[in-house]
């Protein structure tokens, strides 16, 4: 998904819950967007190549034939702990409602344009398989 949709509607998300957790809600913002940082961490890795352009075009290509890509921040591992943490703690609650909005989003964009990207949703399947 385009991270101009993620800025926007994490934005958006950040001002809804301004009223109630003042400039702690720009934690939304923050973390709707920075989720995103394992796209590039996986192309660094995989390409051996620190450019934050190159990185953001080949996630953008459509016909690229990734197979059993670890986005470290979509695995359902890190899913639950953030949301058992987020019971404790306004940073983490913060974080999982950023974090659940970029996922329902991400999920959407898939289940609409019909796209499997090859990601693993599981830390440990990953580790299994590889």
């Amino acid at each position: 998904m385009m991270v101009s949709r993620h800025f926007i509607v994490s934005l958006i998300l950040a001002i809804v819950l301004f009223p109630v957790f003042k400039w702690l809600s720009l934690l939304v913002f923050v973390f709707g967007l920075l989720i995103d940082v394992d796209h590039y961490f996986w192309y660094v890795i995989k390409f051996r190549d620190l450019s934050l352009m190159n990185a953001y075009y080949y996630a953008l290509d459509k016909d690229r034939s990734d197979n059993d890509v670890l986005h470290i921040f979509h695995v359902v591992e890190v899913w639950i702990l953030v949301f058992i943490l987020g019971f404790f703690n306004d940073v983490f609650f913060l974080l999982a409602v950023g974090l659940g909005v970029h996922l329902l989003m991400d999920f959407i964009h898939a289940i609409r344009y019909s796209m499997y990207n090859g990601r693993t949703y599981s830390l440990f399947t990953w580790m299994f398989r590889n």
